[in-house]
């Protein structure tokens, strides 16, 4: 499952920007590791895609069981209870980033089908708890592991 979503990612990327007339590079090939020192030292990310300007990012799913792509289409808002929710929340943590688009896409749909691709815009001012959460337990884990308190990090996660 994993090697068929990436083998697709390109091509997903490619059809994103066509369909919705942007330019977003790819942050999987021919894109060095994404380094933050804010608000996270040494807290890296590695998105599928980046704009230009990097206040947006590209998170792409092409799951290889249909039935989860259809999925996708019943859900009207990304939440916290959903798959891949705190991956686009991590992508959030660079303070540049202002939002995500989590894109569903399914190759064996012909391009002018609607069941292609789904997008999910994540504006990061409607999660901005979300994110401080995610920081704020990132660095207590990061102090756990500097305090070699393995068993305490252990419980804590």
């Amino acid at each position: 499952a994993f090697d068929w979503g990436h083998s697709h990612e390109e091509e997903a990327l490619e059809y994103y920007n066509r369909i919705m007339g942007v330019h977003v590079t790819s942050g999987t090939s021919g894109f060095d590791d994404i380094l933050f020192k804010e608000p996270l030292e040494g807290f890296g990310d590695s998105p599928d895609g980046i704009t230009e300007d990097g206040e947006g990012i590209v998170e792409i799913k092409c799951p290889i069981n249909g039935a989860n792509h259809l999925k996708m289409f019943g859900v009207e808002e990304y939440h916290d209870g959903l798959d891949y929710f705190w991956q686009c929340i991590g992508h959030m943590i660079d303070s540049k980033v202002k939002w995500v688009d989590l894109v569903f896409f399914d190759p064996r749909y012909k391009d002018e089908d609607h069941f292609k691709m789904r997008v999910f815009h994540i504006e990061k001012k409607k999660v901005q708890s979300c994110v401080d959460s995610a920081i704020s337990h990132i660095k207590y884990w990061n102090e756990l592991m500097n305090e070699n308190d393995i068993i305490k990090f252990l419980e804590e996660i």
